[in-house]
């Protein structure tokens, strides 16, 4: 928890970035955040192991790592997505049922009342996806999924313009 002496509370900008000899971390519990781009580009990162203690996550904390899934605690409030792109082994991700701020369901994150959604993980194994009734609004750089083929979106849901500037559009097929 300490570096000379010093309690571990933020993992700052890019501070592991590019660092292939990283395969698998473990948060110290005095982490309070993962600051933008905290583990970018370590691509054989294949675990991480995020503390109870952890409350931010920025943008891009842990894009193009390895990582196949991911538990997010109760405490983590604030998340600036993306934060997995680039992670095309991402597919299980569990957001820890007591969180206020937001929810997991079938691998994917919403806000807590399921009424944004906020990451459809780049690794999602299904090749379609119904997005709830309940979402008034798909987030920008929402929609990650490498796979989908087809997106069935209702018609009163929000896109936003850059929900899916980080897939591939030549493979989806988006029904409203």
């Amino acid at each position: 928890d300490q570096i000379a002496g010093f309690k571990v509370i933020s993992i700052g900008s890019h501070a592991f970035k590019g660092v292939e000899s990283i395969s698998k971390i473990i948060f110290p519990e005095s982490l309070i955040e993962i600051s933008a781009g905290g583990v970018a580009d370590c691509r054989n990162l294949n675990e991480i192991s995020l503390p109870s203690s952890l409350k931010y996550i920025k943008k891009h904390a842990f894009g193009w790592a390895a990582i196949k899934s991911i538990n997010i605690s109760k405490n983590v409030t604030e998340i600036e997505f993306p934060i997995f792109h680039g992670c095309n082994n991402l597919s299980k991700i569990n957001v820890e049922l007591l969180n206020p701020s937001y929810k997991s369901d079938k691998d994917v994150i919403y806000d807590k009342k399921m009424e944004a959604l906020l990451c459809l993980p780049p690794g999602y194994k299904l090749d379609s996806f119904r997005v709830p009734k309940s979402v008034k609004k798909i987030g920008g750089s929402a929609i990650l999924a490498k796979n989908l083929k087809r997106i069935y979106i209702p018609k009163e849901t929000h896109i936003d313009p850059e929900a899916f500037k980080l897939a591939d559009p030549n493979i989806m097929k988006i029904i409203r």
